[in-house]
Parts: structure tokens; C-alpha cells; sequence
């Protein structure tokens, strides 16, 4: 709630620098065009695809252009908390985590731009624990399936997040191996796990 109304006032802020160049050159622009024809660094296409539907729903104003970036920066916190359980293995450590993500000026700021940047940030939060809970073999198919189309979607989102995509994997593989390293046939088989999503990605 704290993290929802820090970064509501803002979004009907006139527009201003990359967001209002983003706006401009793709703001209602056909899908066709922000899937296939990749003109400038600012286009943002998923991002683009997501405000210009709730644009054209909810009408054409600073609010709705900015909207999913919004939504993505606070529903970052939740999935940020249930990340650091996994990475700290403590309730208060993660909690901290994200009490101070609620008041981080680069993420107050991004979650009112209309731009990408929370988009990316909640993607790779959920690209990460796919890869977690593949490795650690919590559902492998559900997980693998949103492994496969959060990273498909980071990459629609901006085309150089796909360097995400290499960390994430490389990620898995040393987490597997941590798991592992006294099985060397298990972490063998364990990777074909891991493989396979980033392989069709």
C-alpha cells in the first residue's frame, strides 16, 4: 500500500525526456510495426504494447501510458520478498529487502516513467525463480513453462536484456552444481533441466 501510493501521484506528471520520445514515436503505433520493426533504443515494445491497449481502454492521458510501469514496480515487492526467502532462507532479512526496494529512488522513479525498466526488473525477478525452482525441482513443467515466457518477454521488452538471459542460465548451472557437486551424475541430469527451457528461449 506504502509502495502503491509513493508511486501513484507522479503518473500524471506531464511528460517529459525518453518517456515523451517513447510516447511520440510508438505511443498507438500498429503492433505489427513494435514487434518486427525495431527503429530506435526507445522503443520499449512490450511496454509499448501494454500502454497503448490501456490507452486505447481507458483513454489517452499520462496515466494509463505510465500504468504498467507502474503495476510492474509494485508488484516487484511481493515477488522480490518471496525471492529473498530463497537467497537469505529468513522472513525479516527478505522483508528488510523489500521494505527498503519500497523507498529505492531509481525504482520509485522507473515505477512512474513511461518506459520498460520495472517491466525488465519484475521479469528477471520471475526469470530468476523459475530457474530456482527448476534446479531445486519444485514442478519442473510449470516453472520450465514460466522460465520460458518470462524470458521471452524480458527480451520483447528491451532486446539487450537477453544478457540477462546468459546470467540466468549461468545462475542455474552454478546453483546445480552447488546442489549436486558430490553426485556428478545427478547434476548431469539435473542439467538437461535447465537446458531445455533455455534452450527453446
Amino acid at each position: 500500500v506504502v509502495s502503491a501510493a509513493l508511486r501513484f501521484s507522479p503518473l500524471r506528471d506531464p511528460l517529459w525526456g525518453d518517456e515523451a520520445v517513447t510516447y511520440g514515436r510508438h505511443g498507438m503505433a500498429p503492433l505489427k510495426e513494435l514487434l518486427f520493426y525495431y527503429l530506435d533504443p526507445n522503443q520499449h515494445t512490450l511496454f509499448s504494447i501494454i500502454s497503448n491497449f490501456c490507452i486505447s481502454l481507458f483513454g489517452e492521458n499520462e496515466l494509463w501510458f505510465r500504468f504498467p510501469a507502474f503495476l510492474a514496480g509494485v508488484l516487484a515487492l511481493p515477488l522480490f520478498y518471496r525471492l529473498g526467502t530463497y537467497f537469505f532462507d529468513s522472513k525479516s532479512v527478505s522483508l528488510l529487502a523489500a521494505c527498503l526496494l519500497v523507498f529505492s529512488k531509481p525504482h520509485l522513479s522507473y515505477s512512474y516513467n513511461g518506459r520498460g525498466y520495472t517491466l525488465t526488473f519484475i521479469l528477471v525477478l520471475i526469470l530468476v525463480l523459475s530457474v530456482t525452482n527448476v534446479v531445486r525441482k519444485a514442478n519442473v513443467i510449470g516453472w520450465g513453462v514460466l522460465l520460458v515466457f518470462s524470458g521471452f518477454f524480458l527480451v520483447l521488452t528491451l532486446p539487450t536484456n537477453a544478457f540477462f538471459l546468459a546470467g540466468a542460465a549461468g545462475y542455474g548451472f552454478a546453483l546445480k552444481w552447488e546442489m549436486e557437486r558430490r553426485h556428478p551424475a545427478g547434476f548431469l541430469i539435473g542439467l538437461s533441466q535447465i537446458l531445455i527451457p533455455f534452450s527453446m528461449l
